[in-house]
């Protein structure tokens, strides 16, 4: 009997990078980003200037915004004007915006609409987008000539929720990081590429998904890089069915798989995910393994969710060394649905 396939493996279970811990409040609280991690999880970038705000919504409130485009700093777009929306109801909530401000928006894409993210915020004055978002150079931006300048982050500039991480670690090769005084856990890898380090000197490479897997079999060892994502709602009735999907990207080893809880206001336990069996080959254990994986709830873990009390409610999902924090409320169904 031929040994599976790891991408086969990988299909039947994975599990333990990821913690997804969604607290219950209605403030919500957000956790600070490296400026990479904010420019590469968005869709679009860009300063401009509110000039017309509609508020809009019953149960939730929206604020559409006409934006007058100063600088397109990722993803620039045809028109010198967009239209953007910011949810009321999301946790945490993106700022509130005034017609007249002069804003720095980081943008997702989601059903066809610009939304504002909550990392958005308002300019700072004398400050350049590379000094708001805590970069010399933009990553696709051409490298400097002079590669031995320092780049001094000015923390006046920075945006309110930007942790600084030095940014000559977008753009600099990972040898030239290292050598500059970068850890080889931190140095920062082009998209497309993933970290591992050379367990007999540390020295950090990056390199494609399929050669970072050969690598780690031959002893080195796999960076930091796992991330964990949910695309559940913010909003369910209370006769609404609750499924949602949980991706993962980074490392696994052996037979690994998500775990869900979802806790009420008072933390107490509401509903919990199966735990799956460990259907794979033992010898995966061996060596961690990249991946980009993608899990159901309805496919193994236990769902679909059905809550039958209003309130607010925690999802938690754990997975290796990964927590994503996300909250949700369940609503009276209206009568006239």
């Amino acid at each position: 009997m031929k040994t599976p396939h790891y991408s086969i493996i990988l299909i039947l279970a994975i599990s333990s990078i990821l913690t997804i811990s969604l607290t219950q409040h209605a403030s919500g609280f957000l956790i600070a980003e490296t400026p990479l991690q904010t420019y590469h999880g968005s869709n679009t970038i860009l300063i401009g200037k509110i000039i017309s705000l509609q508020k809009t919504g019953n149960f939730t409130e929206e604020y559409h915004y006409s934006i007058q485009v100063e600088e397109y700093i990722k993803n620039k777009q045809p028109s010198s004007t967009i239209s953007v929306i910011a949810s009321g109801s999301s946790i945490p909530s993106p700022p509130k915006f005034e017609i007249g401000d002069r804003v720095l928006l980081i943008l997702d894409k989601e059903n066809g609409n610009y939304v504002v993210s909550p990392n958005s915020f308002k300019t700072i004055p004398g400050c350049s987008s590379h000094e708001m978002l805590g970069f010399w150079m933009f990553p696709d931006e051409p490298l400097p000539q002079d590669t031995r300048s320092e780049f001094k982050a000015n923390k006046n500039c920075l945006g309110p929720l930007i942790q600084f991480w030095p940014s000559y670690d977008v753009f600099f090769s990972p040898l030239l990081q290292f050598k500059s005084g970068t850890s080889p856990e931190q140095v920062s890898c082009k998209q497309g590429t993933v970290l591992v380090i050379k367990s007999e000197d540390n020295l950090p490479a990056c390199v494609k998904p399929e050669s970072a897997d050969r690598l780690v079999t031959q002893g080195w060892i796999p960076g930091p890089i796992n991330k964990i994502t949910t695309d559940l709602h913010n909003v369910y009735y209370t006769d609404n069915k609750i499924d949602f999907s949980i991706n993962f990207i980074g490392f696994v080893q052996s037979c690994d798989y998500p775990h869900v809880t979802i806790l009420d206001s008072n933390h107490g336990i509401t509903w919990k995910g199966n735990n799956l069996a460990q259907l794979c080959d033992p010898e995966m254990g061996l060596h961690p393994v990249y991946v980009n994986q993608t899990y159901n709830l309805s496919n193994g873990l236990g769902g679909p969710i059905m809550i039958n009390q209003t309130g607010d409610y925690v999802l938690q999902v754990s997975f290796y060394d990964q927590i994503l924090n996300s909250n949700f409320t369940i609503i009276e169904e209206p009568k006239y649905r």
